[in-house]
């Protein structure tokens, strides 16, 4: 089985500082004396130093699961609660790659086996994969895919495609695509953006190709041809092709990194590409004894250098074309393994990446810092800590191993707020891109938004797909929030109307008053109104104005069971007083001045209010 470097974190270990996807630094500062600075808190949780050798991810579908493996395939996966401390075998399968956006997890049941393993909490027996995947999606999709040679290891691939993890295979024809099959990358914004880089001669002029999908390979284009001249005397350069990490990077957004090899001048270079591959630029070269790390975050392109020269960081907005500099807060002296001096240690908050993190590679030195807008400014978090971790999901947490010990540091109100900031268009297959809010739409989540309804019910979006913890039920969702709403997407409904599902945001919102014994909340016998609905499983009564619009827009699949009777209430948007009833997912608001018109009842905007609640707007 031929394996590709997915991300730049599987790669040849004389360049992984190369590949670190780092990403921040900027003019140091103390948070604002009105904010609580978070800190260290000591878990309680022992964890020895043979643990912190394992492999580690977090669960993507339980909150505070932390699972660990020692890739050896006939080892098992345990699972340790990070609020109890207990660790417990969560699997008879040991797995190889973790996908912290879906919950998936990929073994092999034997050394050089073709075909593999897929399990995870929710299908801790798992099951077998015809093909194991080269390349996964990133967005919470559960795309996949795959290459295997038509026959012996070398010469010509098949490619495979699949929609639900690995069930099901879907055979891609490759078309004109000539040359060994390199490296395969999918974008991380849209899991049907797939990227292939194929090497069409050897040396001494090596060429190599980029094709494109943005329909997860149904059709491929070639993109451009890139030649290389091989003046190697000990050590054959190499090429790394990849997304440019981070959730709201642009889908056309790639990287190349180019070793020269060892035998020449132990230079690499890296080329970006922001239309899918038709043209790179250069936006560094690295010489013997350092390395650029690029990333995209806060909408730029962020450009930290490490190197016997010294250390900088940069922003470039146009692209790469120009750079700006950005101060580090740390790590100003020179760089050199051989002076004493740890490097940098560059961390991107995955489900949150406008956020980034710094602190010397050892775990030793130094404090972590923080930046909440790609590397602008800076905020010192505190003392150091060895295998730094960040949860995947909202609320958003850090984890540290020192002493024995696992710490946890709440990072939920710097970095969680940051969802709702502007980004750009991420060219995303049939999206669009709203300028009022400036956040993108597209998927299941467009499909589902534009076949109930679109701007009218839902408003427009405020986020982008993320992961967060829904307290209704103690899991795990990809979400997107709206003005009017929160669509979840509902993996486990594939294929059926449940697919996305919208936020009880009604139950949400009305939870303090029902607390309270709001007397609208209580349960209610059958008025008997004229024309008039009773539910008995909430025990509450719909009619007149308010059951025309429920009927007429989607009833019970779209805003639930009434959870109150109609009475007046102050519209926090507005400061006027309407007449209201509350519904599992929304509120209805009687307008009498637009009587007669589509407009005499009206949504609230239960997806501003809760935004509100939690600080992000």
């Amino acid at each position: 089985m031929k394996r590709f470097n997915r991300t730049f974190t599987r790669l040849n270990p004389a360049l992984t500082g190369l590949l670190l996807a780092v990403l921040f630094l900027g003019l140091p500062a103390r948070p604002a004396a009105a904010e609580t600075a978070p800190s260290w808190q000591d878990t309680g949780i022992p964890f020895s130093s043979q643990e912190t050798g394992n492999h580690f991810c977090f669960d993507a579908l339980q909150p505070d699961k932390l699972l660990m493996s020692t890739y050896q395939y006939d080892q098992p996966t345990y699972s340790l609660d990070l609020k109890t401390g207990q660790k417990a075998q969560l699997s008879a399968l040991s797995f190889y790659d973790c996908n912290e956006a879906t919950g998936q997890l990929y073994g092999q049941p034997a050394p050089g086996s073709k075909d593999g393993v897929r399990f995870s909490s929710a299908d801790p027996a798992g099951k077998q994969v015809t093909y194991y995947p080269n390349a996964q999606a990133s967005d919470g999709s559960l795309w996949v895919y795959s290459t295997r040679f038509k026959s012996g290891n070398s010469g010509p691939m098949d490619f495979y495609a699949s929609p639900d993890g690995g069930t099901t295979w879907q055979k891609r024809e490759l078309g004109n695509l000539n040359g060994d099959i390199q490296s395969m990358t999918v974008a991380a914004s849209d899991g049907r953006a797939v990227y292939l880089i194929t090497m069409d001669s050897p040396a001494p002029n090596r060429r190599y190709t980029v094709y494109g999908s943005n329909d997860a390979g149904v059709t491929w284009e070639k993109r451009s041809e890139l030649t290389y001249f091989d003046d190697h005397s000990i050590f054959t350069p190499s090429l790394y092709f990849g997304t440019q990490p981070g959730r709201t990077a642009p889908a056309n957004y790639l990287t190349i990194i180019r070793s020269a090899g060892a035998g020449s001048n132990g230079s690499s270079t890296i080329m970006l590409s922001t239309d899918g591959g038709r043209t790179f630029i250069d936006v560094g070269a690295n010489g013997r004894t350092g390395w650029y790390d690029l990333v995209y975050s806060d909408n730029s392109l962020v450009r930290l250098h490490q190197g016997d020269t010294g250390r900088d960081l940069a922003s470039s907005v146009d692209s790469g074309k120009t750079w700006q500099s950005l101060k580090l807060p740390i790590g100003t002296e020179p760089y050199n393994p051989n002076n004493g001096y740890s490097p940098l240690k560059l961390i991107q908050a995955k489900n949150a990446p406008n956020n980034l993190f710094l602190s010397y590679a050892n775990g030793l030195d130094g404090d972590i810092w923080h930046s909440p807008d790609g590397g602008k400014t800076w905020h010192d978090l505190g003392p150091n800590m060895v295998n730094l971790l960040i949860s995947p999901y909202a609320p958003t947490y850090m984890l540290g191993f020192k002493d024995n010990k696992i710490y946890r540091l709440d990072l939920s109100s710097l970095a969680d707020k940051t969802e709702t900031n502007g980004v750009a268009l991420n060219n995303a297959l049939d999206g669009t891109y709203f300028e009022a809010t400036r956040h993108n739409l597209s998927g299941l989540f467009k499909k589902y938004w534009t076949n109930h309804g679109g701007l009218a019910q839902f408003g427009f979006p405020w986020t982008e797909p993320f992961r967060e913890y829904n307290p209704a039920d103690g899991k795990i969702y990809i979400v997107q929030y709206f003005e009017r709403n929160r669509f979840e997407y509902h993996p486990e409904n594939a294929g059926t109307p449940y697919e996305v599902l919208l936020g009880l945001l009604g139950n949400q919102q009305t939870e303090p008053l029902r607390a309270a014994g709001h007397g609208a909340f209580n349960h209610f016998d059958n008025m008997h109104y004229p024309g008039g609905t009773y539910f008995p499983q909430t025990g509450h009564n719909l009619r007149n104005s308010f059951k025309d619009y429920w009927e007429a827009n989607g009833g019970l699949a779209i805003y639930g069971y009434p959870i109150s009777e109609e009475y007046e209430e102050v519209n926090p948007d507005d400061g006027k007083t309407y007449v209201v009833q509350y519904f599992e997912r929304n509120r209805f608001e009687y307008h009498p001045e637009n009587k007669g018109t589509k407009y005499e009842v009206l949504l609230g905007l239960l997806g501003n209010s809760l935004l509100k609640s939690k600080g992000w707007l």
